[in-house]
C-alpha cells in the first residue's frame, strides 16, 4: 500500500482501510449518464453519426497502450473471455503457475 501511495499521491484524496482488504472506486458521474455524455461528446465535436469510429478509436487506443505495457514489463496478455471469470482467482493461477508471490492487499 505505501507504494501505491507513494506512485499515485497526487491523485489520491484519502485512504479508507479496515481489517480486511481495500476496495478503489471510480465513476465519472457527469459522463455516466446520457446528457453528460451529450455534453461531453458536444465538447469535443463527435457527432453521434460518429460515435462508432469515436468509440473504436478510444477501444484501440487503450488495448494498444495496454499491449505496450505488457510487453514493457514481459508479461503475456491473456484475454478472458468471460465476465464471469473470477479474476483473483485467475490472478492467483498466474502467480502459482509462474511462481510469483501474490499476497492479498
Amino acid at each position: 500500500m505505501q507504494e501505491f501511495m507513494k506512485l499515485h499521491a497526487d491523485q489520491v484524496n484519502g485512504v479508507l482501510s479496515g481489517f480486511d482488504r481495500v476496495r478503489l472506486r471510480g465513476t465519472l458521474r457527469w459522463l455516466a449518464s446520457v446528457p453528460g455524455m451529450m455534453n461531453y461528446l458536444s465538447l469535443i465535436s463527435v457527432l453521434l453519426k460518429d460515435f462508432k469510429k469515436y468509440a473504436q478509436h478510444c477501444t484501440h487506443t487503450v488495448r494498444e497502450a495496454t499491449a505496450a505495457l505488457a510487453l514493457a514489463t514481459g508479461r503475456p496478455l491473456e484475454y478472458l473471455a468471460s465476465g464471469a471469470t473470477k479474476k483473483e482467482d485467475f490472478a492467483r493461477e498466474i502467480a502459482v503457475r509462474d511462481r510469483s508471490p501474490c499476497r492479498s492487499v
